[in-house]
């Protein structure tokens, strides 16, 4: 989590930096850029939460910033995308982080339950736990 919060704090700098004394092609191009590494930061980490809003929230709020500090009358319309497209992206990692873990869950139970009723002698949990259990001189097998 710590390593997602530092890779977005450096994305986030980059509007706050370069943003206002950009052309507006330049501009663009941070808007982008800043766009692109937000939704692929909440794809890449979407399975820990955490590390996706760590990775994320540093870029809204560095886009955030940079939109307040520029003047025009563009500000209010951009930063209520910015909102809602903050909104709806954290909103989806939540909702797919709980699908993933549920998902994970059933699958696990699954293959818990093949195992019990599996005859190889060495795929039982049961099996498996007591060879772990056994010592080898004083030591643990596993």
């Amino acid at each position: 989590m710590r390593n997602a919060l530092l890779f977005g704090t450096w994305w986030g700098a980059l509007p706050i930096l370069f943003f206002g004394g950009a052309t507006s092609a330049a501009q663009v191009v941070i808007t982008c850029l800043s766009a692109g590494m937000i939704a692929g930061g909440a794809a890449s980490f979407y399975t820990i939460p955490i590390a996706a809003i760590a990775y994320t929230l540093p870029i809204f709020v560095g886009s955030a910033v940079a939109i307040v500090w520029m003047e025009g009358a563009v500000n209010l319309p951009v930063a209520i995308l910015i909102l809602s497209y903050a909104t709806t992206l954290f909103r989806a990692v939540l909702a797919h982080a709980s699908e993933f873990t549920q998902r994970f869950i059933l699958q696990a139970e699954s293959e818990n339950a093949i195992r019990q009723g599996c005859s190889n002698q060495f795929a039982k949990p049961v099996q498996l736990q007591r060879a772990a259990g056994e010592r080898v001189g004083g030591r643990k097998a596993v």
